[in-house]
């Protein structure tokens, strides 16, 4: 019997990836009925990552209180995936898509939450927690986690600071004596970003405007995150010299470059976790796909990633997307045996998003009656 592995992303504004596989599956079961579908949610950091990890390994999820970007109390769901570890989403403390674009505000949003929630799993006992890095409204450079752990920050009157982008450039003195330990903790970033903190490809000039800063808070904002290093030296730590420290506002920074986590691109980490390679022979094909295929789709998010293991197995691959905005002679280097937009048969785009499922069912019965039959 033909195993079909399902790994679709979410269409992000439009349909989760448990949605997408659902669809998916019920277009395949209508042309197909001797198939075994096998689905699993898929996200590479962002928003649904503990989904993804509950599900990969039958796991369960427990809910925290802690406090969101603007230090409001909230809960938020943690996902347990055994006595020991534990997997975490910086999008549900501080995303940026918990509040509405006039509501932003990159100087006053903190990742205070993030260190709590930290904090009370250490506490519990966790000595493995995985952070999706991806989605956040921040852009403290992880001011704020610290100082959830204890840490200390000054100004030139030695008067504490409070733990906001807007004190950034206000650093004066840095106090590390006291903090919560978090040496005995095995942290593991899950992101596909690899920018650094400062400059014009850094955490604030590429992720600050789709958090609400204008040009003249932006440049506030990289002054500031430039005096925090300057001071963070004196330490000792060169926080902006980590691989992905411009993830997430710089959280990457504070957790790669102080914390010393460990940085993996979050869909590895994930199929490792499924153990994807080990589950396929030559009787399965994967279909996978994402709101666009684009050149991004090539840097280490979720089709890649797929991609590295199909080739190493010679196992068929497929795409299902909203769009595909790729050349043949890149969707070969993944070796993609043919990929599918739902935009190709939609009215127009409007009605690729509203109609998202029902698109989906009728490219995977065309993808069927072609290739699986």
């Amino acid at each position: 019997m033909l195993k079909v592995f399902l790994l679709p992303d979410s269409f992000k504004g439009s349909l989760t990836s448990s949605q997408v596989s659902d669809a998916i599956s019920k277009g395949i079961k209508s042309v197909i009925t001797d198939v075994e579908i096998i689905s699993y949610v898929i996200a590479d950091g962002g928003e649904g990552t503990v989904d993804a990890f509950v599900s990969a390994v039958n796991g369960s999820k427990s809910k925290y209180d802690t406090v969101d970007a603007y230090l409001k109390p909230i809960k938020v769901e943690v996902g347990i995936l055994d006595q020991s570890t534990v997997v975490i989403e910086v999008a549900s403390v501080v995303g940026l898509n918990m509040y509405d674009i006039t509501k932003r505000n990159a100087l006053k949003a903190t990742s205070y939450g993030v260190g709590v929630l930290l904090s009370k799993l250490k506490d519990e006992g966790y000595r493995n927690i995985i952070i999706g890095l991806g989605g956040s409204c921040t852009n403290d450079g992880g001011m704020g986690l610290l100082q959830a752990l204890n840490w200390r920050f000054f100004d030139d009157n030695d008067e504490l600071l409070p733990p906001q982008a807007l004190s950034l450039a206000k650093i004066k003195r840095i106090d590390n004596t006291g903090v919560i330990d978090m040496s005995g903790i095995n942290l593991i970033v899950a992101s596909d970003v690899d920018n650094p903190l400062l400059g014009s490809n850094g955490a604030t000039m590429i992720y600050g405007p789709q958090k609400g800063a204008n040009k003249q808070v932006l440049e506030q904002l990289e002054f500031g995150m430039r005096n925090y290093v300057e001071v963070m030296k004196e330490l000792g730590l060169m926080i902006d010299r980590a691989k992905g420290a411009g993830a997430a506002g710089g959280l990457g920074a504070a957790l790669i470059g102080v914390l010393k986590a460990d940085k993996h691109l979050g869909i590895d980490l994930l199929l490792q976790y499924i153990q994807l390679e080990s589950k396929l022979d030559n009787n399965c094909v994967v279909i996978s796909g994402e709101g666009k295929t684009d050149s991004q789709s090539l840097m280490g998010k979720v089709v890649s990633g797929i991609a590295n293991i199909t080739k190493k197995r010679n196992v068929p691959f497929y795409l299902i997307s909203g769009c595909v905005d790729l050349d043949d002679l890149s969707l070969n280097k993944l070796e993609v045996k043919k990929a599918y937009a739902i935009r190709d048969i939609a009215i127009n785009d409007q009605d690729s998003f509203i109609n998202a499922y029902e698109l989906i069912i009728n490219v995977a019965k065309t993808l069927a009656s072609t290739y699986l039959i």
